[in-house]
């Protein structure tokens, strides 16, 4: 709920005295029928599922820009965020609004040019499927690829420190895309 997240920004501001890196990741499914879904099993979905990124967005952003520092934001939304099939519709439907989330707030965050914006949709290279990758803008200069997820940890950590390996690790990135 949104008052234990903010309690959690609350804590983790206070006790490290800042926050440069807010990972969002939670998942819970509710399958079948789309009409047979209760309005409990869409609430619950959409609780985890996407309010659990509202509500970290609302509690960390705007004490992460007050601090001044640049300040990196993943939001992992899965591959739900960009395909769907039968049988999950509250699933699918609390993706797609996480990755419509998260790229509202990527044009949002033009105002304020110190944070860097992420979305990690992961999937296994199957070769089924061509996944749609989150539009270049919406992640600054760091390449996105199916299953970047922790190449995208290791970009934003190596560039807190700024000793080289931030590109290093960009690098290898965009060969892996290639």
């Amino acid at each position: 709920d949104a008052a234990s997240v903010d309690r959690l920004a609350s804590t983790a501001f206070d006790e490290f005295g800042g926050v440069h890196l807010l990972c969002n990741n939670a998942g819970v499914f509710s399958g079948g029928f789309v009409w047979e879904r209760t309005v409990a099993d869409w609430d619950w979905v959409m609780g985890v599922n996407f309010y659990g990124i509202v509500h970290a967005i609302r509690s960390f952003v705007p004490r992460m820009l007050e601090q001044g520092d640049a300040g990196h934001i993943v939001n992992t939304a899965s591959m739900g965020g960009l395909i769907t099939n039968a049988y999950s519709g509250p699933y699918y439907a609390s993706k797609f609004a996480a990755v419509g989330v998260t790229e509202c707030l990527a044009h949002e965050r033009r105002v304020r040019v110190a944070m860097r914006l992420h979305v990690d949709c992961r999937w296994h290279d199957t070769g089924v499927l061509a996944p749609r990758p989150p539009p270049r803008e919406f992640v600054g200069s760091v390449p996105i690829h199916p299953g970047a997820g922790e190449d995208l940890v290791a970009i934003a950590l190596a560039r807190q420190h700024d000793d080289g390996r931030a590109e290093r690790q960009a690098r290898q990135c965009d060969r892996r895309q290639n």
